[in-house]
């Protein structure tokens, strides 16, 4: 669940913002900002006792996307 008490990952996409399917009984919730998706990743680990010191995440640009202007 996220700090405000949505569930980020559900095994039925009610109550899910824009929900995602990874398998049949597996939905997820994709509409999440970046921090989102860090504390998301943090709480995975966490659950595997994976301490938060050692995880690294990278990100880059995509320097493929197109600029979109409105």
């Amino acid at each position: 669940m996220s700090n405000r008490g949505n569930h980020t990952i559900a095994t039925s996409p009610v109550g899910l913002r824009k929900p995602m399917r990874l398998a049949d009984d597996l939905v997820i919730e994709s509409n999440l900002s970046a921090n989102g998706i860090r504390d998301v990743i943090l709480r995975f680990f966490g659950g595997f006792e994976v301490p938060a010191d050692s995880i690294h995440v990278y990100l880059r640009q995509d320097r493929n996307a197109t600029d979109v202007q409105a």
